[in-house]
């Protein structure tokens, strides 16, 4: 996994909260159509054409009663125009937490929703890395994509989740949502309520 110039989440870390900072994709605009100029993404970092759209945009987009999460809101993540793959990551400070953490038996929840186009295989992957203070890697976990078949040809989000310890020294954590376009013009991946919890 590559993460390069990653925005910084701003809160004070808890346990039992979501860690990840405008996770829904709600702090900013979303784009109203597949043919918007891309729009800004508050906490995090974009690489390619990343995008966030609104529920029921014109073009195809997911609807506000299309499957996906309850408390949707009115925005989402999806991969955006004219491009193979794209991204978007943010990096948690979490050295608040390291004395807890030091002791052992802290665990972490990474869970969302990640979907797609009807029958196209544009799909999304959630994943997190666990770094030490200098920035070394202790850890990585991925999950998704969720597959056409998965979806039964139907343009949704599907719940994805995993759990694990996290590792002793751990500082930061960088979540990352990476987009992949097999079908047509527009990467159609899409991901929303993204969430990092620890609990001890």
């Amino acid at each position: 996994l590559t993460f390069a110039g990653m925005a910084s989440a701003q809160t004070v870390p808890q346990f039992g909260t979501n860690l990840v900072v405008n996770g829904d994709a709600e702090a900013g605009p979303g784009a109203p159509d597949d043919g918007a100029t891309l729009v800004d993404i508050p906490n995090w970092t974009r690489q390619g054409n990343f995008q966030v759209v609104q529920y029921g945009a014109s073009g195809g987009f997911t609807g506000l009663t299309d499957p996906g999460p309850k408390d949707r809101g009115k925005n989402y993540f999806v991969g955006g125009p004219d491009n193979d793959s794209s991204s978007a990551s943010q990096t948690i400070d979490i050295s608040a937490l390291s004395p807890d953490i030091a002791k052992g038996g802290v665990t972490f929840t990474l869970s969302g929703y990640l979907g797609g186009y009807a029958d196209q295989g544009d799909h999304a992957e959630l994943s997190a890395r666990f770094a030490d203070k200098d920035g070394k890697d202790l850890k990585d976990v991925e999950v998704g994509p969720v597959t056409a078949d998965q979806r039964k040809d139907v343009t949704d989000l599907l719940p994805v989740s995993i759990d694990g310890s996290v590792p002793a020294g751990t500082q930061s954590v960088v979540v990352y949502i990476k987009t992949v376009r097999t079908d047509g013009s527009y990467n159609d991946a899409s991901a929303d309520n993204i969430s990092m919890v620890f609990k001890k």
